[in-house]
């Protein structure tokens, strides 16, 4: 898809970017670290780093992400403390920077100690900061490129959200309340960083504890930086209901684990009040019932010019799941995804751009000028993106209309209008739906042994399925095993090749329901890695049921170079 580019400022290249299905919210390459998390010129006692912008120059050393002359000012009003505090201010149609629409700074490094304090005073001006149904980030603790980080601070509707997790397919949005505007608000983090259950985030608002949050929010990758200012991934390619957000900071500091909240906060008061643990997220965005248009095709129908139908895609694994008609129920549980797309299915030699209109439960307006026309658009390589987010569920109108030229230009089509509903549970193939076609288990593509030769010429004995949580041995793998998460007590699998003799290195190559090819040069050798202390990754996701066939072979020298042993292949099913 021909997507609306702006210029784009890179970073130096600090790892290799994990490709993925979906448009994420951290596209950025890793920035290179401007200094140790561990000086900074303003450090004080158990401050690693204090910004009270009260000198002539603001983030000494830091890595600023500045696209415009106003992304970032000094001013001397409002000021939470002292005479100058730090102002942001982001625009629908500003350049991307790092690959996102952003102003932001990296004012820590990654942690060297779990052990963490953060805190700054936040100020949202009305005037210049309208409720809007896209979410921005205000805060992140950032890990890895290509993928939305997994603990983050963010805004929705004047609602303050803590997103956090260890899974990127399971995160957790914490509705913290609303937001005040017109006055100063401080808030303190304390945060015990962890993959684990012994993870925990404390946050204090003015001296009084609102949250106290335990189990796992970091990946298991390396430790955080952490990041402020404002990042909106929906206007990377699109809009929202606003076009401009400016937000304050003052007196920014971050503690080692030595701090205590009096340090962290300017008041140097705390409220013990209580505390809801991890408490469910309030709805945030309402769900109208949609009122069809009367004079338009509901699908079915060729219009003269445009789209015919309306196409739900899985934007995870890039298929097709249905047709969309008026009253169909989608449903997240029955389809297996919540990574929705919606495609025009028109005749791409007949039209020049496409316009979709969503409205309901969140709204969206977006013109696509290059098939596949998506409304939350793809790369023009059958990549498509599904809007960084989940779809609320509740009540929907999309109404798709066809343009003879670009950009929504020259002679307008039929518009087709269809409703339908998104829910968590039930049918979501109501008799009105039709599908596509059926997305069949993947059939392996390779011969399957009966059982993996253990002869000299070949180094791998057998493969495990090892719990990526647990960091224990499951089974030896077998031909036609079956894996079922339910049976096993757990969704966090890794495959080791099992070695006889000294090898090099050895190369995965997964194909079915979802495709992988990694060669590992360092044992354990395992299909998602791991960190060589027996720390298992398992790739920051959740493998989708289906089947699928596993093939290893081990080489003498690293990356898959020297002389190749003889493969091992297994065929499995998934399943929930």
């Amino acid at each position: 898809m021909k997507l609306r580019f702006r210029n784009m400022v890179l970073p130096m290249l600090a790892g290799a970017l994990a490709f993925s299905c979906e448009k994420k919210e951290m596209e950025e390459l890793s920035p290179s670290a401007a200094m140790s998390a561990e000086t900074s010129q303003n450090a004080t006692a158990n401050h690693i780093f204090e910004e009270t912008f009260e000198g002539s120059t603001a983030f000494a050393g830091r890595h600023k992400q500045f696209g415009t002359s106003y992304a970032f000012q000094m001013v001397t009003n409002p000021v939470f403390r002292g005479a100058k505090s730090g102002r942001f201010e982001l625009r629908s149609g500003d350049a991307l920077v790092a690959n996102g629409t952003r102003a932001e700074v990296i004012v820590a490094d990654p942690a060297t100690n779990k052990d963490r304090w953060y805190s700054f005073a936040a100020y949202f001006p009305a005037k210049d900061y309208a409720s809007d149904s896209g979410s921005e980030l205000i805060s992140q603790w950032w890990q890895t490129s290509g993928s939305t980080q997994a603990t983050s601070l963010r805004v929705r509707q004047d609602r303050l959200i803590l997103r956090t997790g260890n899974n990127a397919s399971s995160l957790k949005e914490i509705d913290l309340g609303q937001i005040t505007k017109d006055t100063w608000q401080e808030y303190v983090f304390h945060f015990i960083h962890s993959y684990g259950s012994d993870g925990l985030i404390e946050i204090w608002r003015n001296g009084t504890k609102i949250l106290t949050h335990k189990g796992g929010n970091m990946y298991d990758t390396k430790m955080p930086n952490w990041k402020i200012g404002i990042y909106k991934a929906s206007w990377n390619s699109g809009s929202t209901s606003t076009t401009k957000r400016v937000l304050y900071f003052d007196n920014i500091r971050v503690g080692n684990e030595r701090a205590s909240f009096n340090e962290m906060s300017s008041s140097g008061s705390n409220t013990t009040a209580p505390v809801e643990t991890a408490p469910a997220p309030a709805p945030t965005e309402p769900a109208p019932t949609p009122t069809p248009t009367p004079d338009t095709n509901t699908g079915g129908s060729t219009p003269a010019t445009g789209a015919h139908s309306v196409i739900l895609v899985d934007a995870g694994t890039e298929k097709d799941v249905m047709t969309v008609t008026n009253g169909s129920t989608l449903s997240f549980s029955e389809l297996r995804t919540k990574k929705f797309n919606f495609r025009s299915n028109v005749d791409p030699s007949t039209v020049g751009s496409v316009k979709f209109e969503l409205k309901g439960a969140m709204g969206r307006t977006y013109t696509d000028n290059a098939a596949p026309y998506a409304l939350f658009g793809d790369d023009g390589r059958g990549n498509y993106y599904y809007g960084n987010l989940t779809m609320p569920t509740g009540s929907y109108t999309l109404t798709v209309t066809s343009y003879s030229g670009s950009n929504g230009s020259g002679t307008a089509g039929t518009p087709v209008t269809v409703s339908f509903n998104i829910v968590e549970s039930g049918s979501g193939s109501t008799a009105e739906t039709s599908p596509v076609a059926p997305v069949p288990a993947p059939t392996p593509s390779e011969p399957v042994t009966t059982a993996p030769s253990t002869s000299t010429s070949s180094q791998i004995s057998s493969l495990t399925l090892v719990d990526a949580h647990t960091e224990k041995d499951v089974m030896k793998l077998a031909n036609g095993a079956s894996l079922s998460f339910s049976a096993l007590g757990t969704k966090k699998f890794n495959f080791r090749a099992d070695l006889q003799s000294g090898v090099g290195s050895v190369k995965f190559e997964l194909k079915g329901a979802m495709n992988r090819t990694y060669t590992d040069n360092a044992a354990p050798h395992a299909l998602f890695g791991d960190d060589g202390r027996g720390n298992y990754y398992y790739g920051n996701l959740t493998m989708p049921a289906g089947i699928y066939t596993l093939t290893a072979t081990p080489y003498s020298g690293s990356n898959g170079s020297g002389t190749a042993g003889t493969p091992v292949t297994y065929s499995f099913t998934v399943k929930n």
